[in-house]
């Protein structure tokens, strides 16, 4: 990887080197921890066929494996009661479920704010496969992401693409990590929320400076981007709790990040350079945010789609863009090669 303080770099630069480095050390420890802690309260249990957040919103996550859920009459709605009995939290779901045999029919009552329905799902045992394909992708996404803020803090410490990916590793690392926390015990939901919804801001601005790197209209896009961001986060934060907002603001949030994502992946592909072992990486980079793009595009507009999906493919994006930073590759076009911070 090219050193960022082979050429003289400002102090800030070195102390983000650094802080980078610090912070995936602890989000690598808290990680290691959550993965062994969940391990243990998943694996062989009874399980609902359906995640409950802390805010008592069913999470639109799933395997093909799960037949008989219902997604789209569950995802992002509230749940309200098991059997006829009221529901306060995701420990009072596992409970009642825990307390009959696995297989066993369960009629939920759900509610998106407006209207109220039944649903009839059976429990299953939550195998191994289970959860590291649910959790494990989450973690290994997380961390992928991760790893891209670091890689870019380290080879572009002063170019505009590098705090670009700065940003988007840093916030597509900590949703995806806050993603694997999202259930019992559950204390991310509010910092998942975040994460989410500026997600789509940072894909959008790195898809601006890499689309239109020299161009004013980036300067003057990105801070209207940023700021209908931190409006969104408020209200997303205000929603907790409410079904028929949570309902809405979820779906919206998902078209948004899938606009974003295709956007980032449309600039991403008009400007990566076509030079010899680029290919696979670029590919690879591009194939990452063009298939989450479909899926919660797909989220958004019709519903029923379990985001998990796109965990599958996500970690590729940064995963490419760590190796081709690593190996001190122009990733771009030539205005935008990484040895020269100053074409940045």
């Amino acid at each position: 990887m090219p050193n960022a303080h082979a050429h003289p770099a400002p102090d800030t630069a070195a102390r983000l080197s650094a802080a980078a480095f610090l912070a995936a050390a602890v989000a690598a420890t808290a990680l290691t921890a959550l993965v062994a802690v969940g391990a243990r309260s998943w694996i062989d249990r009874p399980f609902a066929g359906f995640f409950l957040r802390a805010d008592r919103t069913i999470a639109a996550v799933g395997r093909s494996a799960w037949g008989g859920v219902a997604a789209r009459d569950l995802y992002d709605r509230t749940l309200l009661a098991i059997d006829g009995f009221r529901i306060d939290d995701a420990d009072a779901l596992h409970r009642r479920v825990g307390a009959k045999p696995i297989g066993s029919p369960l009629t939920y009552t759900v509610t998106d704010g407006i209207t109220v329905e039944t649903v009839t799902v059976r429990s299953r045992r939550f195998s191994t496969t289970d959860y590291w394909a649910v959790f494990g992708a989450y973690a290994a996404g997380g961390l992928c992401w991760t790893l891209l803020a670091i890689a870019a803090a380290w080879a572009l410490p002063r170019g505009r693409i590098g705090r670009a990916l700065v940003v988007l590793g840093g916030i597509g690392g900590i949703s995806m990590l806050t993603a694997a926390d999202l259930y019992p015990p559950a204390g991310s939901l509010r910092l998942h929320v975040l994460a989410a919804a500026l997600l789509p801001a940072a894909l959008l601005q790195f898809a601006l400076v890499v689309g239109d790197a020299r161009g004013r209209f980036a300067a003057v896009a990105l801070p209207v981007v940023w700021t209908a961001a931190l409006a969104s986060a408020a209200s997303m934060q205000l929603a907790i709790g409410d079904p028929a907002a949570t309902r809405m603001t979820h779906a919206t949030c998902d078209a948004a990040l899938g606009l974003a994502l295709a956007s980032a992946t449309i600039a991403l592909a008009a400007r990566v350079r076509p030079a010899p072992g680029m290919s696979l990486r670029a590919g690879t980079a591009l194939l990452g945010l063009g298939a989450p793009a479909a899926v919660f595009l797909l989220a958004g507009i019709g519903g029923g789609v379990p985001h998990n999906a796109s965990a599958t493919l996500a970690f590729l994006f940064p995963l490419g863009m760590s190796v081709a930073l690593g190996r001190g590759a122009p990733i771009f076009a030539a205005e935008f090669v990484a040895h020269d911070p100053r074409s940045l």
